[in-house]
């Protein structure tokens, strides 16, 4: 289903528990034994047959499967020019590490494109760091929202990434004076903020 999905154009999302869908990573755009190569050592040492003899047997078993499908070369070259597969690998190296503030952490293009948009990200990633926090992470109602909003919102409109450690800096050291028609330590008072900070 994923194959056919890609093959229509259809951006899909997939989380994968076993660990085979990367596999798709491995889509050759030809029936070439020599693709395959760096694949099937594991199977010829314990087949005991040469690397290259192995290659040749899946490489036929696969353009028999595929063309039994009526998949060619024609239509392999088309699958692999228009996927774009990005393996996110939580807590591992092994593939895109996931960033779940990426949103604070990397200044997205869309500020310059859609930045009502933008902000919505924002929100929901500082929204996720006060529930992490314990602390109310409603952003019509949470004075502390409010704050880290116009302060992320602050640098990434200049082009600036607004991670924790600038958020933490700024909360101690606030680049503002206001936050709309109050001083900023009415609108959310330094001990309020250290605390925050703190937490």
């Amino acid at each position: 289903m994923a194959e056919e999905a890609l093959r229509a154009k259809v951006p899909i999302l997939m989380i994968d528990v076993k660990g085979d869908l990367p596999n798709l990573l491995l889509s050759f755009p030809r029936f070439d034994p020599t693709d395959l190569l760096p694949w099937v050592e594991p199977a010829a040492s314990s087949e005991d047959k040469p690397v290259e003899q192995v290659a040749q047997e899946l490489n036929e078993a696969r353009r028999q499967s595929l063309e039994a499908w009526s998949i060619g070369e024609a239509e392999l070259k088309s699958f692999v020019r228009h996927r774009d597969i990005r393996v996110i690998t939580p807590g591992s190296s092994a593939g895109e590490l996931l960033h779940v503030l990426s949103s604070l952490e990397r200044r997205s293009p869309r500020w310059d494109s859609d930045p009502e948009a933008a902000r919505d990200a924002l929100s929901a990633a500082v929204s996720l760091v006060l529930r992490l926090l314990g602390r109310d992470p409603d952003p019509a109602k949470s004075r502390e929202h409010v704050l880290l909003s116009v302060l992320a919102e602050l640098h990434l409109r200049r082009g600036e990434a607004a991670d924790l450690a600038t958020l933490l800096q700024d909360l101690k050291e606030p680049p503002i004076d206001k936050i709309g028609a109050l001083d900023i330590d009415a609108f959310l008072p330094k001990t309020e903020r250290k605390s925050l900070a703190a937490a």
